[in-house]
């Protein structure tokens, strides 16, 4: 009897569990079509961060998803929102489509460029995401910094000094001593203020 009972409530739980599973994937799939839609972007946005954040298989199935939005790049809020969840899920699955799209979207500083603007990331989504990934995308980063393209190099050190781990420093040091553009050595060739 015992037997029998264990075994109907191993049953249970599992036709339970793949109830639940097909919920979540229904639920991820509604938020991920309100993602897509300008009207309905933004708060899909904040679901979708907070679902991730409280259950791993929610994460999982929102990570899944992201790289295909990304080699989209379509540059419209929907877009930008799904490279941002990548930044704040560290979506190391996404990282080839980021390196992907990376020369072909934007990072548009201000037009008064200062030292602050010129290193920072606040208006470059992509770079942003890749620097919160964090040291999983130093290795790409650093065959990018071989491109003959000063803008390039420049856009790709922001991203390694802005990252400022062990793995970033080492990279961006070990390039500055082969950089030919003075302005990127000047800018990012000391390492980040404290």
């Amino acid at each position: 009897m015992l037997k029998m009972f264990s075994a109907l409530l191993a049953i249970l739980c599992m036709v339970l569990g793949t109830a639940t599973n097909a919920q979540q994937s229904a639920d991820m799939t509604t938020l991920f079509a309100q993602l897509g839609d300008p009207t309905t972007t933004d708060r899909a946005f904040h679901q979708i961060l907070e679902a991730s954040r409280k259950d791993p298989a929610e994460r999982a199935s929102a990570m899944r998803r992201l790289p295909s939005i990304i080699e989209k790049n379509q540059g419209n809020r929907p877009w930008v929102n799904s490279v941002t969840l990548t930044g704040k899920l560290k979506a190391e699955n996404a990282i080839p489509a980021l390196i992907e799209v990376l020369p072909r979207s934007s990072d548009t500083p201000s037009i008064i460029v200062g030292f602050a603007d010129s290193s920072t990331l606040r208006n470059d989504t992509v770079g942003k995401a890749l620097c919160e990934i964090g040291d999983p995308t130093v290795p790409a980063l650093a065959d990018i910094l071989k491109s003959s393209d000063s803008q390039t190099r420049r856009r790709v050190a922001r991203i390694l000094w802005n990252m400022d781990t062990a793995a970033s420093r080492k990279v961006l040091m070990d390039h500055m001593e082969r950089e030919t553009d003075p302005g990127i050595k000047q800018v990012f060739g000391i390492p980040k203020a404290k």
